[in-house]
C-alpha cells in the first residue's frame, strides 16, 4: 500500500490550478507577440491613414515614388535634356520657372485618390497646330505613321520605354496621353468645345499649347493686345474650372506650354534664348490662378534653348522648327523631354515623402475677370460674355469637332 504525505497530496491538488495558470499566460503572451508583430507589419494606425482622414498608406505612396524616382535616375543616365539644342542645366534653370510650379507630390495624390479603381494617369492635350501637327521625318518610333512625329506621340513613347525598364513588381502606375488638339484653335475657341472633349472623370492632367494661336489672332486682328489675351485665357480656366465643377471635382492640374517667338531667328529680334517673353504679363495671371487655387506648371521650351549665331542659317532652323513656328522633330523630341522631366519630379527628385495626407485641390475663390478698356463691348456682348463666365453655365459645340492632322 503506498501512502501519500499530506503535503504531496496538497500538491497534486495544486498542480491542476497551476498548468491553468501557466497556459493562460503562454497565451497571454502569444497574443501580444502576433499583435506587436502586426503593428510592425502594417503599420499603427496614424501612419495607415492621413490626418484629413484619406486612405492613403504609405507603402503604395513610396511605391509610386520609388517608380518616379527610379525613371528620374534613367533619364539622367541617359543624357535627357541634352540635346543639339541646349544643355542639361540649362534646361532645368531655364526652362522651368519656379514661381510657377505644382507643389510636390500633387500627382501622387491624384492617384492615390484613383488606387482602388486604376493606377494609371491620364494627360489631355488641348492646343491648335503646334499640338496637332506632325514634324516632318519623325516617324522613327512607328515607321510609316506620320502621327508619331507630334510631340505628344513622342512623348508617349518616352514614357513607356521607361516604364518597361522596370520590373513588373516595380511598375507601379502608367501614363497615358490624349491628343486633343486642333490646328488654329485658341484659347476662346477651346474654352467653347472643351465639353464636348474632355471627361472630368477621366482625365487627370491637361496640356495647354494655345500660345501660337492666341498671339497671332490678336496680332493679325489688332484685337485688344495682351489685355485681351489675358481676358481669353482667364476665360478658358473659367470654363475648365466650370466644367470639373459640374462633375464635382476640382479643376486638374496644367501644363502651360509655352514655345518660341514668331522671329527667333532674326539677328534683329533675339534675345539670349528663343523665348518669347510673354510671361511678363502672363506671369501675374498665372500667379493670380495659383492663389485662387489652381494647378499651374509653365514648360518654357524657347527658355531652354539659348540663341547662338548658328541660327542666322536657314539650314539650322531645322533644328527648332519646320516652318518658323512649329516645332522639327528635334523641336518636338525636346518639347517630350522636358514634359516627361515635369511630370516624374513632380515626385521630388528624392527629396520630397509623398504620403500621408493628399493635398487640398479646393478651389475657394471665384476668378475674376480682367477689366479691359481697350475693347468696346456692344452691350449684348457684355451680357453674352458675363453669361459665359457663369459656372453653371454649360457650352455645347458650336459646331462639329473633327481633330485632323496638319501636314
Amino acid at each position: 500500500m503506498v501512502t501519500v504525505s499530506k503535503k504531496e497530496h496538497h500538491d497534486q491538488q495544486l498542480l491542476p490550478n497551476r498548468q491553468a495558470v501557466i497556459g493562460f499566460y503562454v497565451i497571454l503572451f502569444v497574443l501580444l507577440g502576433v499583435l506587436v508583430n502586426s503593428r510592425w507589419l502594417f503599420g499603427s494606425d496614424n501612419n495607415t491613414s492621413s490626418s484629413s482622414g484619406s486612405n492613403t498608406h504609405p507603402s503604395q505612396a513610396s511605391g509610386f515614388q520609388r517608380q518616379a524616382n527610379t525613371i528620374l535616375q534613367h533619364t539622367v543616365d541617359q543624357g535627357l535634356l541634352t540635346t543639339e539644342l541646349s544643355q542639361r542645366e540649362f534646361v532645368l534653370a531655364n526652362g522651368f520657372p519656379s514661381q510657377w510650379q505644382w507643389p510636390p507630390c500633387l500627382l501622387d495624390g491624384i492617384l492615390q485618390a484613383k488606387k482602388t479603381t486604376t493606377s494609371e494617369l491620364n494627360v489631355a492635350i488641348l492646343g491648335g497646330s503646334t499640338s496637332a501637327r506632325a514634324a516632318y521625318n519623325c516617324d522613327k518610333y512607328n515607321v510609316g505613321n506620320p502621327v508619331e512625329g507630334r510631340y505628344s506621340n513622342i512623348l508617349q513613347q518616352l514614357v513607356r520605354a521607361q516604364e518597361n525598364k522596370l520590373q513588373q513588381e516595380e511598375s507601379a502606375f502608367r501614363i497615358n496621353f490624349q491628343n486633343l488638339a486642333q490646328g488654329s484653335t485658341n484659347s476662346l475657341y477651346s474654352a467653347m468645345h472643351m465639353d464636348t472633349l474632355l471627361l472630368p472623370n477621366e482625365t487627370d492632367v491637361v496640356i495647354w499649347d494655345h500660345g501660337p494661336d492666341d498671339d497671332q489672332i490678336l496680332t493679325k486682328h489688332n484685337f485688344g493686345g495682351e489685355a485681351e489675351e489675358l481676358r481669353r485665357l482667364e476665360f478658358w480656366f473659367t470654363r475648365l474650372k466650370a466644367l470639373y465643377g459640374q462633375a464635382g471635382k476640382p479643376p486638374p492640374p496644367i501644363i502651360v506650354l509655352r514655345w518660341w517667338r514668331r522671329t527667333w531667328w532674326s539677328r534683329k529680334t533675339h534675345g539670349p534664348t528663343l523665348d518669347s517673353n510673354q510671361m511678363d504679363y502672363l506671369g501675374p495671371l498665372f500667379s493670380h490662378l495659383q492663389g485662387l487655387g489652381f494647378d499651374i506648371a509653365v514648360v518654357n521650351v524657347g527658355a531652354a534653348i539659348p540663341w547662338t549665331s548658328r541660327f542666322r542659317s536657314k539650314e539650322s532652323h531645322r533644328l527648332v522648327s519646320d516652318d518658323g513656328l512649329h516645332p522639327s522633330c528635334s523641336g518636338a523630341t525636346f518639347a517630350a523631354q522636358m514634359l516627361e522631366h515635369l511630370l516624374y519630379s513632380n515626385w521630388g527628385n528624392g527629396t520630397e515623402s509623398c504620403g500621408g495626407a493628399l493635398p487640398s485641390r479646393t478651389i475657394v475663390k471665384q476668378p475674376m475677370k480682367h477689366n479691359n478698356n481697350n475693347v468696346s463691348w456692344s452691350p449684348q456682348d457684355q451680357l453674352l460674355w458675363e453669361d459665359l463666365f457663369r459656372e453653371d453655365a454649360k457650352l455645347g459645340s458650336i459646331n462639329s469637332w473633327e481633330p485632323k492632322l496638319l501636314m
